[in-house]
């Protein structure tokens, strides 16, 4: 049973929109509606806000799986075999279609997901934040959600195949005050697939389990996990699982809503969700499951047109860098193509030698152009080779095209974002990840000068050594000021290491001394 953060029912004015062409009473004829304060009902008014309907069960036959939205609140104990809830969803994700889950407890959500291949599960484990300043009303059991970034592997994937983070990164994007209710953690899978790509939201870092006496929430523990189809070869479906489905009560989205004071960001992100849910807008039809029981009615509650807010923009696609190695590559291939086909047309000894009827004078023009163009392409090919081997150690030059600054001001993830595109210096984010992830494991920070030098650590295993050079090297990026800037090259040098270092994290192999833990 959720501890009631509210009271057992909220009360909110019956807002309708204009759209209908009935007459409605006026403002102060309009009674208030009694909501329960664990229900739906005002998550589900947001639907309807944005043009999606409830399918009625006599629908579900004939579906459209590809344009099917289904939103899941609270998995049933048993599945139903009429409804076969799990096979709705597997179909819709694999026919590009969105689903939302949003429940607690305990188990494997497998059954859920495509070829069953998703090791993401609920662990079962309520989480408390000691830290009053990071919960809802100072009550522990009501810890905000941690928004997440994309990790620098993430951002350097997308910016060598030239894309943007998909749409499931707006989703929490600026919202600090998500208040959950004696939520749960879901166990991030150790491989992730294509559906449960991304931790998009984590809880406080010093969240602890079952109550204040608990121990540390472990690092592979979150509070949502999203990802969408936005490669090349997928279906573009969209998928959100979050381990509280007390985010989209009543209660939690009705806190403070006459703005008297701080309320909670959970109307801004069901918006954001319904937005996401609805993707391009040709989702329409929303199999609306709560506690097992299908839902089909969404206009209990009618919101008019006003405060929601959008979801913010997606980052702008980064430009290519001519210094980059792969756009190097591409010029030097375009280059031999050209001069191979100039070749074997006889190119050179027809200009130079001229042909029949050719005028000496448009020869000798000619000789002179292929003599320059030789010399470029000599000079091509050396500053090609000179980039190539010494770009770790010289980093290029950030240009400021001016979309930096129309990304954000100075600090916010979307500046840093693009700056880090554009610049290809990727220190900043590298040591951010690597800082969080040594926290995660165990270290405390201490409240003066963070030591330089790795601290003591236990390790097991044959290659301890190997294991402990790698985390010196990557503990000097993560805190030593004077490491040497992540470039390309160097970045290419710590990426094994962060995943061997991560596999024998997972593995329980190493772990800070007692000085070094909490």
């Amino acid at each position: 049973m959720k501890r009631p953060f509210a009271a057992a029912a909220v009360w909110i004015a019956f807002l309708l929109s204009s759209s209908s062409g009935t007459a409605q009473p006026k403002d102060d004829e309009r009674p208030p509606v009694s909501l329960p304060a664990n229900g739906s009902e005002l998550f589900r008014g947001l639907l309807s806000f944005h043009k999606i309907e409830p399918l009625k069960a006599g629908e579900l036959r004939n579906a459209d799986y590809s344009k099917l939205i289904v939103v899941v609140m609270g998995l049933p104990t048993r599945n139903d075999p009429e409804l076969d809830l799990s096979f709705h969803v597997r179909e819709t994700l694999q026919a590009g279609g969105s689903v939302l889950l949003a429940a607690d407890g305990s188990g494997p959500l497998a059954s859920y997901f495509p070829r069953r291949q998703s090791s993401l599960a609920l662990t079962g484990e309520t989480v408390f934040e000691p830290d009053e300043s990071h919960a809802l009303v100072e009550n522990g059991w009501c810890p905000f959600a941690r928004p997440t970034t994309p990790s620098p592997l993430d951002l350097l994937l997308w910016e060598r195949q030239k894309q943007s983070p998909g749409p499931e990164w707006t989703l929490f994007a600026g919202l600090n005050r998500i208040a959950t209710n004696v939520p749960h953690a879901l166990r991030l899978p150790s491989r992730p697939t294509r559906y449960d790509r991304y931790a998009l939201a984590r809880f406080p870092s010093g969240s602890l389990v079952g109550g204040p006496a608990g121990d540390r929430l472990a690092s592979d523990r979150a509070l949502a996990v999203g990802s969408s189809g936005v490669e090349p070869n997928e279906e573009p479906f969209r998928c959100l699982v979050v381990s509280d489905p007390s985010i989209f009560t009543n209660q939690m989205m009705a806190v403070n809503l006459d703005n008297t004071g701080p309320g909670t960001d959970n109307l801004a992100f069901a918006n954001n969700v319904a937005q996401f849910l609805k993707a391009n807008g040709d989702r329409t039809k929303c199999l609306f499951v709560e506690n097992g029981r299908m839902i089909e009615k969404f206009d209990d509650v009618q919101f008019a047109a006003s405060p929601l807010p959008d979801m913010p923009p997606l980052p702008i696609p980064p430009l290519p860098s001519p210094l980059d190695p792969g756009v190097q590559s591409k010029l030097t291939d375009f280059v031999n193509n050209s001069v191979d086909r100039w070749q074997t047309k006889d190119g050179p000894n027809g200009t130079v030698v001229g042909r029949p009827a050719r005028d000496q004078r448009v020869t000798g023009v000619l000789a002179f152009l292929a003599v320059l163009a030789t010399a470029v392409i000599v000079l091509l090919k050396m500053r090609a080779l000179r980039w190539s081997s010494y770009k770790g150690d010289v980093l290029p030059v950030p240009t400021d095209t001016g979309r930096v600054v129309s990304s954000g001001p100075p600090g916010t993830v979307a500046r840093r974002k693009e700056e880090l595109l554009q610049g290809g210096n990727y220190t900043g984010p590298v040591s951010e990840y690597l800082k969080e992830f040594f926290v995660g494991r165990g270290y405390v920070v201490p409240t003066g000068e963070i030591p330089k030098k790795l601290p003591k650590v236990t390790i097991t295993g044959g290659d301890s050594g190997t294991l402990r050079s790698q985390l010196k090297a990557l503990w000097e990026v993560a805190f030593d000021p004077k490491s040497k800037p992540v470039g390309f090259t160097r970045w290419k040098e710590l990426e094994p290491m962060i995943a061997a270092v991560k596999r024998a994290a997972e593995a329980d192999r190493w772990r800070f001394a007692p000085e070094g833990r909490s």
